[in-house]
């Protein structure tokens, strides 16, 4: 009889470790994939004779001692011309391109198709005429802001360019604005996704 009561003592025991373990299931559901976010940053690029370097990783601007050999950055601006990690620019994986599609309807980064950086004509003294100097860049990041003489004002053209990161991973970017508070010339609103997974998604 002594038995028999242990017995179902510890059947009972078991069979309660057991609904536990069915409820905290229950309560502790598999997390849904996270939906990546546009991020905004600001990046005072207005100086003439410096180029500003961002790493979409880091979502800051970072400081590099040597461009063409660091792979901690991804993107640079010196006022309105544009360097990726790539080609002449940088030792990394990366390059750009130009997308047809509205911001929010690039939802996946192309694999292929980007441009690595190449000779660049670049303006480092402001004047008139203006005085440009060979350099390095990308072309296919040229042309994004453009003065109109007539209006005398900055005009954004409305370009969305996928960026393949020093790493090899992928963003998406939008220029909203080249003006700062005070209306003066050479800080950019940028808009971007950043994918941190490595995958194409960018949605």
């Amino acid at each position: 009889m002594k038995k028999t009561v242990k017995l179902l003592i510890v059947i009972a025991l078991i069979g309660g470790l057991f609904s536990l373990n069915g409820c905290k299931k229950d309560k502790d559901p598999e997390p849904e994939p996270t939906q990546l976010q546009s991020k905004e940053a600001v990046i005072n690029a207005s100086d003439y004779a410096t180029w500003v370097y961002f790493s979409f990783n880091k979502g800051t601007i970072v400081t590099i001692s040597d461009f063409q050999t660091s792979t901690d950055w991804d993107i640079a601006f010196h006022r309105d011309d544009i360097r990726t990690n790539s080609g002449l620019s940088g030792s990394g994986k990366g390059g750009i391109q130009e997308s047809a599609s509205e911001y929010s309807a690039l939802t996946t980064a192309p694999e292929t198709g980007y441009i690595v950086d190449d000779s660049l004509k670049v303006m480092y003294t402001a004047g008139m005429p203006p005085v440009y100097t060979q350099d390095v860049g990308s072309i296919e990041g040229s042309d994004w802001a453009n003065y109109n003489h007539d209006t005398h004002a900055w005009e954004i053209k409305k370009d969305v360019f996928v960026i393949k990161t020093a790493d090899g991973k992928y963003a998406k970017i939008r220029m909203k604005s080249f003006l700062n508070d005070n209306d003066e010339s050479g800080t950019i609103t940028l808009e971007y996704t950043y994918q941190p997974d490595g995958s194409t998604k960018l949605e």
